[in-house]
C-alpha cells in the first residue's frame, strides 16, 4: 500500500486526523489488507526551536537522532494497525 506522500489539507491538521481519514482511506481502496504508518510533522517556531508532531499507527516506534548525536525512541504515541478496526469511535492517540 502506498499511500499518498502529503494528505490534501495535510498541513493544518493534527497527525491523528490523518491518520484517521488515511485509515477511512485504506478501507475503500484496500480492503482486507492492514498497514503500520508513522505521520509526522514538523514545525519551526519564532523562536529557533523545532516542534515534532506525530502518530503511530501499529508501527515500531520511530528513532529520533539529534545533533549531538544522542538517539531516543519516541514511543509515546501508539495506535493499532490501519484498518484493523473500522468501527472504531475514539480519535488515534497524537
Amino acid at each position: 500500500m502506498q499511500p499518498p506522500r502529503r494528505p490534501p489539507g495535510a498541513c493544518c491538521k493534527p497527525p491523528s486526523d490523518i491518520l484517521r481519514r488515511l485509515d477511512l482511506i485504506s478501507d475503500t481502496l484496500y480492503p482486507g489488507h492492514i498497514a503500520s504508518c508513522i505521520y509526522a510533522r514538523l514545525e519551526a517556531s519564532r523562536h529557533g526551536h523545532w516542534h515534532l508532531h506525530f502518530s503511530n499507527a501499529g508501527h515500531p516506534p520511530p528513532l529520533l537522532v539529534e545533533r549531538d548525536g544522542d538517539t531516543s525512541y519516541l514511543d509515546d504515541s501508539h495506535g493499532l494497525l490501519l484498518d484493523v478496526d473500522r468501527h472504531r469511535s475514539e480519535p488515534l492517540r497524537p
